[in-house]
């Protein structure tokens, strides 16, 4: 696969009382170059900036291609086009987050374009769900009837390569910085599944790291920062969700590829993930409020300085 990039124009820091880094982040986007001449949308957007610090939003796209759409034109053959824009296609409000964090802390970041039902970046390609045939109740026809050929060409084009590129984004900022970056996890979780209606999930957010490893003295003090500058947050500490590590008996590997493949096989300690509840950015107002949470949080307990061209 050959890569085309493309630069966007500098965002510059405005003038304060302050000295903070300056702001040079550009974006890089890489995709197949037979996609360039139809005008489909690129496999994962990149952003580079000068920090040491990487967000990482493998849920962030909504994008399903024509060439999966069914003969009606429904995308993967759903009957309520509605579900391509539920929490089952993407994690909703993540991918603006994870932009203004970015420009926030002058990060890098990873950002899936396409939808987690085309293949979900965070499911191992030997598992069900990474090109589910059903998602929280709902029938995913095109996905349902593909055959062993058809899924191995899914992921040929759409799973393999945005792999290859977080592995290389992250040992390009290593390669930097002289130093594994820090690499933050972000999704956003939906308050109630429409499986278990009755059971609605009551955190605000979800910090989640390896409990099975004992200690993290960088989870900790994230954790504290967040849970200390907001009181009035429900903040969960590894619920509703947790990370699973490999080699524990009812697990041989961890739960997810991302953290699993680029993060723990590189014994990199540097990283904690993040859940929102996604009602609570699903608004422009939202997206800013929760980017500026976590990037007071980061800067306080991590040290990541503020780009300083005024408030979010």
């Amino acid at each position: 696969m050959r890569i085309a990039t493309y630069e966007r124009p500098v965002k510059r820091p405005r003038e304060e009382e302050h000295t903070a880094l300056p702001y040079v982040a550009e974006t890089m986007v890489a995709f197949p170059e037979s996609r360039i001449e139809n005008g489909d949308v690129p496999l994962f957007e990149i952003i580079r900036g000068p920090a040491p610090l990487i967000v990482l939003s493998v849920h962030a796209g909504r994008h399903i291609p024509a060439q999966l759409h069914d003969a009606l034109g429904r995308p993967l053959g759903l009957s309520n086009r509605d579900d391509a824009e539920r929490h089952i296609s993407v994690d909703i409000g993540i991918a603006a987050v994870s932009r203004l964090l970015s420009e926030r802390l002058c990060a890098n970041a990873f950002l899936s374009t396409h939808s987690r039902l085309v293949v979900d970046l965070n499911r191992f390609e030997d598992e069900e769900e990474c090109i589910p045939p059903m998602a929280d109740g709902t029938e995913i026809p095109m996905n349902k009837a593909l055959g062993s050929q058809g899924r191995r060409a899914r992921l040929e084009q759409y799973f393999f390569p945005a792999h290859i590129a977080i592995r290389q984004l992250i040992e390009e900022v290593a390669a930097e910085h002289g130093e594994e970056p820090f690499v933050l996890r972000l999704h956003s979780f939906a308050r109630r599944l429409q499986e278990n209606p009755d059971r609605p999930r009551h955190q605000d957010m979800c910090v989640y790291n390896y409990p099975e490893f004992g200690r993290d003295i960088v989870f900790e003090a994230f954790l504290r920062a967040l849970c200390e500058r907001n009181p009035s947050l429900y903040i969960g500490n590894n619920e509703p969700f947790s990370a699973r590590t490999p080699g524990f008996p009812d697990k041989e590997r961890s739960a997810s590829p991302v953290s699993y493949r680029h993060l723990v096989q590189r014994h990199h300690a540097k990283t904690v993930a993040v859940e929102i509840r996604q009602d609570l950015i699903a608004s422009c107002d939202g997206q800013r409020r929760y980017a500026g949470i976590l990037a007071d949080a980061l800067h306080e307990a991590i040290g990541f300085e503020m780009a300083s061209y005024g408030a979010m």
